[in-house]
């Protein structure tokens, strides 16, 4: 592969975001809780305050 061709395929990868186009096969998540820092990363993106263990237990528990 020349330079140019390189340059041409590496630019055309720019802003491809597989991961945000991904979908699980049947549609449906696993059904498994989210980890305690995922829950807490939401919960900081939505303008809320860092959680701790108790509150994420208790609301994984309510989500079953």
């Amino acid at each position: 592969m020349n330079d140019e061709r390189i340059d041409e395929y590496l630019h055309g990868l720019d802003g491809l975001d597989a991961a945000a186009e991904w979908w699980p096969e049947d549609g449906v998540w696993d059904g498994f809780a989210l980890s305690f820092d995922e829950w807490n990363a939401r919960r900081v993106a939505a303008g809320l305050p860092a959680g701790t263990l108790d509150e994420y237990l208790l609301e994984v528990e309510r989500d079953e």
